[in-house]
């Protein structure tokens, strides 16, 4: 795949009448480093303009999703495990915990295909269900 690629991530968090879908796209690079897969990009809010840096790091098949900005967070997907990480915004810091159930990663010419089914909880609050689909091509 080449370096410079779109990128497509779908959310979906909740269920029934609570489910939430949220669609973004970007412009970003992909490249391999160290046996890892890497992809980068940045956003920007749309109510603040802020810039937010994200990176995306496929290591085997755990994946982690570093933001660094105007939020600041870096999520462990590990297929059986739950992680625990600090969301850090500018009004505040919250714990969030996710458990993951599923991963599957697909790359197949110039296409990365990534889906993590998970349970994502803040503090000692109950974790509702999610899932999220990461496309990147050229």
């Amino acid at each position: 795949m080449n370096k410079d690629v779109s990128i497509r991530i779908s959310g979906i968090h909740g269920t029934g009448a609570d489910r939430n879908t949220v669609v973004s796209e970007y412009s970003g690079m992909y490249f391999e480093r160290n046996d890892k897969k890497y992809l980068k990009y940045s956003e920007t809010d749309a109510e603040t303009g802020e810039v937010r840096n994200s990176m995306i790091i496929i290591d085997g098949r755990n994946v982690t999703v570093e933001h660094k900005g105007c939020t600041d967070a870096r999520m462990i997907y590990e297929i059986g495990n739950t992680t625990r990480s600090m969301y850090v915004t500018s009004a505040g810091s919250m714990l969030i915990e996710i458990y993951t159930s599923r991963i599957e990663i697909e790359e197949r010419g110039n296409r990365l295909s990534i889906v993590i089914d998970y349970e994502l909880g803040f503090g000692e609050g109950e974790k509702q269900p999610a899932r999220i689909s990461i496309e990147a091509k050229n």
